[in-house]
């Protein structure tokens, strides 16, 4: 990314229920909005940081990714439910930031190891 300000953002889903599915839609629009917004003075880009589930990350991140090595599903605690809305989410999210149906130029910085404290998402 190339520009003097680059915006930031994160999305988790630890005070959501984790037996429920996410407002797939809803949030689809949240991040258009916000996108839209930032657009206008981040010249620089759009970083979007997302803390996904262990359980969910191969199918997300896709097999070679980083992020999904050493993943194991069957530890996860989450329901199906919640998982299927999470990788709905993310697919439909990754399939409009490449067709640049979403306004500015945004990445997607998948995270599993999401804590209490992650610098790499203050840095942001």
């Amino acid at each position: 990314m190339q520009g003097t300000t680059v915006v930031g953002t994160r999305l988790h889903w630890h005070s959501h229920s984790q037996h429920e599915p996410i407002d797939v839609a809803g949030l689809l629009c949240q991040v258009r909005a916000f996108c839209a917004r930032a657009a206008t003075y981040a010249d620089g880009g759009i970083l979007i940081a997302v803390g996904l589930p262990s359980a969910a990350a191969a199918s997300i991140t896709g097999p070679t990714s980083s992020a999904s090595r050493g993943v194991n599903a069957s530890s996860s605690k989450t329901t199906d439910v919640f998982l299927d809305s999470v990788r709905e989410f993310m697919t439909k999210l990754q399939d409009e930031v490449a067709t640049g149906a979403i306004a500015g130029k945004v990445e997607l910085i998948p995270m599993l190891y999401w804590g209490k404290f992650v610098p790499a998402l203050n840095a942001l």
